[in-house]
């Protein structure tokens, strides 16, 4: 009750004052506000609209914030009579009722040129995100498909962090995607390691299967190309590593190369 009382006091003082403004130019009409460069901060429950009225001496306007998801969320109605120039407009919102969420604020004149709309995003955290965008990894050291992913969570990312008015919806799922596309990251080969000895033996007319460790470790698919020296010796499948070691006593060279990188590891093959 008293809420409305008040509301319907507020009222009659704002057509008091407009009453007043049209006497005091002599019952001229009033010139039709051109409403520019809106502008939103929030210190507390207090939101301070900032913006240009041009020819709005007097000017009655009101005021309406919604949410920007759900336009039929009412946050807060109020009404204003508009100075000429720069207007600092300060309206209450119960913030931690908001935080999370943008607002859509809406100031509007009797004008064709009378209506601004402008946005606030009300206590976003973009801590998280900011930190896994400034410690993006190195390009160079990830396998190109893997970081293909990343790097379109990453540009993803980027424009929600530019965004002013991302919600801490957007801002949470752009962290999950850039988190998920780190997470899935796998390093280039840049070592290969044939898991026998340097310099192995091996019977004739007889078949090895030889096998490798890649590092670092993640490695992307970790294959290898296998190859042989001389087919005369021994001959290789490319893709298994097995070795067929043909009726000929010497030596032959056994390679795995990173069909990728081109990174390579050999190791002598002593046929008796």
């Amino acid at each position: 009750m008293k809420t409305n009382t008040k509301r319907v006091i507020n009222i009659l003082l704002t057509l008091a004052m407009m009453i007043s403004l049209i006497t005091a130019f002599g019952g001229a009409a009033l010139a039709a506000p051109v409403l520019s460069g809106a502008s939103a901060s929030l210190a507390g429950d207090d939101v301070t609209l900032n913006v240009s009225a041009a020819g709005a001496a007097g000017a009655f306007a009101s005021l309406r914030v919604v949410l920007k998801e759900d336009v039929t969320t009412f946050v807060h109605v109020d009404q204003f009579i508009l100075a000429d120039g720069d207007n600092e407009i300060v309206f209450p919102i119960e913030a931690a009722d908001y935080k999370g969420l943008v607002l859509r604020i809406t100031l509007a004149a009797a004008a064709a040129d009378g209506t601004i709309v402008t946005y606030l995003a009300v206590n976003v955290d973009k801590d998280i995100l900011n930190a896994l965008i400034d410690g993006a990894p190195d390009e160079d050291l990830y396998e190109h498909t893997t970081w293909a992913v990343y790097a379109d969570a990453l540009a993803k990312a980027i424009v929600v962090r530019d965004e002013p008015f991302a919600s801490q919806i957007e801002v949470d799922a752009a962290v999950a995607e850039l988190e998920a596309g780190l997470d899935q990251l796998l390093f280039k080969m840049t070592s290969i390691v044939i898991n026998a000895p340097a310099a192995t033996t091996v019977m004739r007319n007889q078949s090895y299967t030889f096998t490798f460790t890649g590092a670092p470790a993640p490695v992307y698919d970790a294959e290898v190309v296998w190859s042989v020296s001389n087919i005369t010796y021994a001959t290789v499948d490319p893709l298994t590593g097995v070795v067929k070691v043909l009726n000929k006593t010497g030596t032959v060279i056994l390679t795995a190369t990173d069909p990728y990188t081109g990174t390579y590891t050999s190791i002598v093959l002593r046929i008796v």
